[in-house]
C-alpha cells in the first residue's frame, strides 16, 4: 500500500516538474522575440491550461502536507500577474458628465459567411444596431459588387450611422475593412504592412464633439491553415505524422515572426500620433505573446478588458475556443467605463465592445 502511494507521488511530482517548467517558459513569450526562439509563443497559447494544472498540483501537495508544494507555489506566484489578461472582476464605473463618452465595437466578420454559403450580414447589422455603437470596426468584411457606396449607404441607414469608410485589401478582392461611425471622419489611411498578402491596418482621425481621436482598425497576420491542417489538429486524420506536426509548427512560427514585424510598424505609427489613440481588431495572438506586449507596452496603452471586463474572456469561437485574440486598446488618457463581448453573430470571432471616456486635462 505504501509502495503504491509513493509511486503515485513520484508520478505526480514528475508531472508537477514538467508542467511547472512549461508554465515558467510560457512567461518568456512576452519578452523573447519569436525570431530568436518561437517555442515560448506556443506555450503562451496554453497559459490558462498550464496555470490551472499548476494550481491543481499546488492543492495536491498541500493536501499531502508535502514540502514539494514550494515548487508549484513559486511558479504560480511568478505567473499570477498574467491571470488578469484572462480573468477580471470590475466594479461598475460612473461616467464623467463633462467628458466625451463613446461606444466602440470590433468584429472580424469572417466575410459574413459568404464563402461558407451561410450569409449572415443581416444578423451582424441587426446586432450592431441593437448595441447602439458610436463606432464599429470590421475586419475581413465582404462587400460584393462595384456599387459599394450604394450598398454601404444602405448599411448606414439600417444601422443608424452617419458615415463610413470601406477599404478593400486590393482592387481585385471584394473584401477588406469597414468603419461605421456616428462621428465625422477627418482622415482615413492605410498603413502598409510588411510580409502580408491578406491582412491590413487602417487608421482614421475622428472628430468626436470638439476632440480628435485616432482610431486604428487592425487585422494582423493569420496562420492560414489549410483544410488538411484543421483535420489533422481535430484528430480526424488517420495518417497523422511527425512531418505534419513539424509543418504546422513551422507555419505557426513564421506567422508569429510576421505579426511581430507588423506590430512594430503599427507601434511606431502610434508613437507618432498627435491624438489620443484607440486600437481595435484581430491581432491573431493571445495576451501571452510578444505581439500583444509590443502593442500594449510603453508608451503605455490599456487593454479595455483588463480595465473594465468581468469574468473569463475568450473571443475566438473556432477550433480553439479558449483564445482571446480580439482587442480594444486605448491610450492611458482614455478611460474604459465598460467592456463586453457577444457571440450572437455567427462569425468565428465574438463582437467585442467598450464604452470609453475621454476628457482633456
Amino acid at each position: 500500500m505504501k509502495y503504491g502511494k509513493n509511486l503515485i507521488k513520484t508520478f505526480v511530482w514528475i508531472l508537477t516538474l514538467i508542467n511547472g517548467l512549461l508554465l515558467a517558459i510560457s512567461n518568456f513569450a512576452l519578452v523573447i522575440d519569436p525570431a530568436t526562439w518561437a517555442f515560448p509563443q506556443f506555450l503562451g497559447l496554453a497559459f490558462p491550461i498550464l496555470f490551472f494544472l499548476n494550481l491543481l498540483a499546488l492543492f495536491f501537495w498541500l493536501a499531502a502536507l508535502n514540502i514539494r508544494i514550494i515548487f508549484p507555489g513559486i511558479i504560480l506566484l511568478t505567473s499570477l500577474l498574467h491571470v488578469s489578461k484572462y480573468l477580471q472582476f470590475t466594479a461598475q464605473r460612473i461616467p464623467d458628465p463633462e467628458a466625451n463618452v463613446f461606444k466602440v465595437g470590433s468584429l472580424n466578420t469572417k466575410l459574413f459567411g459568404h464563402w461558407e454559403g451561410r450569409e449572415f450580414i443581416d444578423t451582424a447589422l441587426f446586432n450592431i444596431r441593437m448595441a447602439n455603437f458610436d463606432i464599429v470596426c470590421m475586419q475581413e468584411a465582404y462587400i460584393m459588387g462595384e456599387n459599394k457606396d450604394s450598398l454601404l449607404s444602405t448599411v448606414l441607414i439600417n444601422t443608424k450611422f452617419n458615415d463610413f469608410n470601406y477599404t478593400r485589401l486590393n482592387p481585385g478582392k471584394p473584401y477588406g475593412m469597414i468603419l461605421l461611425t456616428k462621428h465625422k471622419i477627418l482622415k482615413a489611411m492605410e498603413i502598409e504592412l510588411p510580409n502580408t498578402t491578406a491582412n491590413m491596418v487602417m487608421y482614421y482621425d475622428l472628430l468626436i464633439n470638439s476632440d480628435t481621436i485616432r482610431l486604428y482598425n487592425v487585422h494582423l497576420q493569420s496562420i492560414r491553415f489549410k483544410p488538411a491542417d484543421y483535420t489533422f489538429m481535430d484528430g480526424q486524420d488517420n495518417d497523422s505524422s511527425m512531418l505534419k506536426s513539424h509543418n504546422i509548427y513551422k507555419q505557426m512560427a513564421m506567422a508569429y515572426e510576421t505579426r511581430v514585424k507588423q506590430a512594430r510598424k503599427i507601434k511606431e505609427h502610434i508613437n507618432n500620433s498627435p491624438y489620443p489613440v484607440v486600437l481595435c481588431g484581430d491581432l491573431n495572438d493571445v495576451p501571452m505573446s510578444y505581439t500583444y506586449q509590443l502593442l500594449i507596452e510603453s508608451p503605455q496603452r490599456l487593454d479595455a478588458f483588463r480595465e473594465a471586463g468581468n469574468g473569463l474572456e475568450s473571443t475566438y469561437q473556432g477550433l480553439f475556443p479558449s483564445f482571446r485574440i480580439d482587442y480594444i486598446f486605448t491610450s492611458k488618457d482614455i478611460y474604459t467605463l465598460q467592456y463586453s463581448s457577444s457571440g450572437d453573430i455567427p462569425s468565428d470571432h465574438k463582437l467585442v465592445s467598450a464604452t470609453l471616456q475621454y476628457k482633456k486635462n
